[in-house]
């Protein structure tokens, strides 16, 4: 499920990207609305029933092209070379 992991020099501070957003008066019907609507939709996560097709399809895709690619019969040999491009 959790499958990105970032270093702690990745994760930036939410001042950078929430400092900009100003402050808004909302009416209190748009607010009891919202809270009605969160409520409504909130529900306890089981994650036994998560699914992840994305990576269902990437994995199922990476099966197919290793069932399709042909085997080498011999090992691949290094040859020596003086070009750099021939390297890159």
């Amino acid at each position: 499920m959790a499958t990105t992991l970032r270093y702690q020099y990745e994760v930036r501070d939410t001042k950078d990207y929430f400092d900009d957003i100003p402050n808004v008066n909302v009416s209190a019907g748009m607010l009891k609305l919202a809270k009605h609507i969160l409520e409504s939709k909130a529900g306890d996560f089981e994650p036994f029933q998560f699914v992840d097709r994305y990576e269902q399809a990437v994995v199922e895709m990476l099966k197919k092209k290793q069932a399709c690619r042909p085997r080498a019969s011999t090992p691949l040999r290094l040859r020596r070379t003086s070009s750099t491009l021939w390297i890159l």
